[in-house]
């Protein structure tokens, strides 16, 4: 009997070993896939927009994404930030770094890059830009990007930050998403976005610093901007008087920036 009991709980004990077994190399190679699918979808990226500088041409199939220009990665290698800063076209009255103070560090060490300006990238914003499902920092500030933004990158979980200031973005700002929990900086200053400031971003809670100024946004200046560190909606369309809901609610407030407007 108490042999019986031993070979039982033996057995138990391979059949757990064996299946941990399967779990673990199930599991690395699920994490092989992503570091895969990451490259991959840089790749796709680099092909998806003109690059007649050169800006990404350390984007190579045979090296390491990690070291690429602009990549930056986390200690499992997964793609978590995005950071080239275009020249520009010469003709925008903001500068790549002219208004550098506003915005601390991204996360992960990680400042807009305002050295060695290598050119522009041009092109439709790529929607693949989603497959990165690790991104926390997309910056591509003062690039040739057109189009609207992808509905899929309002749907990301991780992202923190998306700087896409002077670029010729157009099109509406999404009326509801089901992303974007963990938003911080959301900048997008100096583009072509059209129609009114839309109350589903009351609901990004770690907001801190929203950038929409130098676009043709027209309507109220929404009054839940007050619960934020830094609102910038200069030089659109806004008209009416400034919502009182503002003051009441400022205690994080430092910086606001109505001017160039109806008000």
């Amino acid at each position: 009997m108490f042999s019986s009991i031993k070979f039982i709980s033996f057995t138990q004990f391979n059949f757990i070993i064996f299946f941990f077994s399967i779990f673990l190399f199930l599991a690395s190679q699920y994490d092989a896939v992503s570091l895969y699918s990451d490259k991959l979808t840089l790749l796709r990226l680099k092909n998806s927009l003109s690059d007649p500088t050169g800006v990404l041409s350390s984007w190579s199939p045979s090296s390491g994404h990690c070291s690429w220009y602009g990549v930056h990665c986390d200690s499992s290698s997964r793609v978590v930030a995005l950071n080239i800063t275009g020249a520009g076209d010469g003709n925008r009255s903001s500068h790549p770094c002219s208004d550098f103070g506003m915005f601390p560090l991204y996360g992960f060490g990680i400042r807009r890059s305002c050295l060695g300006f290598k050119g522009s990238l041009f092109g439709k914003f790529p929607s693949l830009i989603s497959e990165l499902t690790e991104l926390r920092v997309l910056s591509l500030p003062f690039n040739g990007l057109v189009g609207s933004i992808p509905q899929e990158i309002w749907s990301m979980e991780k992202l923190e930050v998306l700087d896409l200031e002077g670029n010729f973005i157009s099109g509406y700002l999404p009326f509801k998403f089901q992303g974007l929990r963990k938003m911080r900086v959301l900048n997008l200053g100096f583009n072509k976005i059209v129609g009114v400031v839309p109350s589903v971003l009351s609901s990004l809670e770690s907001l801190e610093v929203l950038n929409l100024a130098s676009n043709d946004l027209n309507g109220s200046v929404p009054g839940f901007v007050g619960k934020f560190r830094g609102v910038y909606l200069s030089f659109n369309q806004f008209s009416g008087v400034i919502p009182e809901e503002i003051g009441e609610n400022c205690g994080k407030l430092e910086h606001l920036d109505l001017s160039g407007n109806s008000l």
